[in-house]
């Protein structure tokens, strides 16, 4: 079915995009040969930042070992080990959250607890900002969140999957009149400050701080970002000492607001840079 309407499309319009379904990995390995890797465009992805633990499968940072977001490394490997330079779209991530009047109970009549997957509405603003600048890190051709707004949760929609996905929107649903969510805001003010950036390079990448520079299309630097890869819900602040060369001009915090705020520079003495890091992402400009 997908090599037929794989060379349809082409036989039609030969620049149409053609992706295939949004296959796991194993069931990509099952199902795709080389003539398939013909008639395609790219590798379409969906990848989202769960781990196993006593209350389910349960919503986590982007950077935690355990995140099951890390499987797009398998697909990166795949990809340049039969199909070097095929892109890789990735179709939906993102975290569910409280927020804009909604919360993550289930509905009246059910009496389930709150499901695990989803997050505080800080949260999924911070993961969503750190998120981006880690899947950017990992050189996809694009990465669309899903979903644009929460859904309606009844009882019958509850028993089919525990309300995973149901407040995974950027805005509330509905019902509550599709009010803004703090994760809305938080990736206004990635495009408001960075959006047009490039993924450099990675400074340092630990449990004690990321850091990355972003830039031009050429590799040339034009912004540092740093950040501690915690919960989102603490309010850990840690300096982030590194080398590098290289004058600060202006720093803003994002994950918080469209409009980051502008935050004091980091200091530099003999070529090190000490950043004042926490869940919100630091940005600093050159």
């Amino acid at each position: 079915l997908l090599l037929g309407m794989a060379q349809g499309a082409k036989a039609a319009d030969p620049a149409l995009r053609v992706l295939p379904g949004a296959f796991s990995f194993t069931d990509a390995l099952a199902r795709l040969n080389s003539t398939h890797l013909k008639y395609l465009d790219g590798f379409n992805v969906h990848a989202y930042s769960w781990m196993g633990t006593t209350q389910g499968t349960t919503g986590i940072w982007p950077e935690h070992n355990m995140s099951s977001l890390h499987q797009i490394n398998a697909w990166t490997r795949f990809r340049d080990a039969v199909a070097p330079g095929l892109p890789i779209y990735l179709t939906e991530w993102g975290w569910d959250s409280a927020g804009g009047g909604e919360d993550c109970n289930p509905p009246a009549g059910v009496t389930d607890g709150p499901y695990p997957q989803c997050v505080s509405e800080q949260a999924q603003a911070l993961y969503a900002v750190r998120g981006a600048l880690v899947l950017a890190r990992k050189g996809l051709a694009r990465a669309t969140w899903y979903f644009y707004g929460n859904t309606i949760e009844t009882a019958a929609s509850w028993s089919q999957a525990k309300g995973l996905f149901a407040r995974s929107g950027l805005v509330s649903s509905s019902p509550t009149g599709f009010q803004p969510k703090q994760a809305l805001a938080a990736l206004k003010g990635l495009a408001a400050t960075i959006g047009g950036a490039n993924f450099v390079g990675v400074i340092t990448e630990t449990a004690a701080g990321y850091v990355y520079t972003l830039g031009t299309p050429s590799g040339v630097v034009t912004h540092v970002v740093a950040w501690l890869p915690i919960s989102g819900d603490l309010a850990t602040v840690t300096a982030i000492s590194f080398p590098f060369a290289g004058t600060p001009t202006a720093a803003w915090k994002l994950g918080l607001s469209a409009s980051p705020a502008a935050v004091a520079l980091p200091t530099v003495s003999g070529g090190v840079w000490t950043v004042a890091a926490s869940a919100a992402p630091t940005v600093i400009a050159l």
